[in-house]
């Protein structure tokens, strides 16, 4: 089945809200357009694999950088991996995430069982171990 890719950044750059990042689910019918950290991500990913400039680059790498916390900590692992991850393509400096990252492998290797971790453990230490590489 074709896939229109050019449809595709059309669709991600359509996605953009006023604060620089991205949301999927946005419907200005609604007044519902909050920006997140996977959408932005996503949207970041499929324009550069487009070769598609970012609108507002300025703006949206503000915004990413607005989500890490004083420490270099994020308030869930998820929001820390995209918005990591996102500013690795913008090619965009942070804080040090590397205490953060320590603390959540400390949390994964004092584990025995994956019950006192977050649902989703498996994806969540694949998530920390990629970022651990990529620092």
């Amino acid at each position: 089945m074709p896939r229109d890719l050019d449809a595709c950044g059309r669709y991600a750059l359509s996605c953009q809200t006023d604060e620089g990042g991205f949301c999927f689910y946005s419907d200005p019918t609604w007044s519902a357009e909050v920006p997140n950290a996977p959408d932005t991500c996503a949207a970041i990913e499929i324009l550069d694999l487009r070769a598609i400039p970012v609108p507002r680059v300025e703006l949206c790498t503000a915004w990413l950088r607005s989500l890490q916390d004083a420490d270099g900590g994020y308030p869930m692992l998820i929001v820390g991996f995209s918005a990591l991850r996102a500013l690795r393509v913008l090619r965009s400096a942070r804080l040090d995430p590397r205490p953060y990252l320590r603390g959540w492998l400390d949390r994964f290797a004092a584990s025995a069982l994956p019950t006192d971790i977050p649902e989703g453990w498996l994806a969540s230490a694949a998530r920390c171990v990629e970022l651990c590489l990529a620092c």
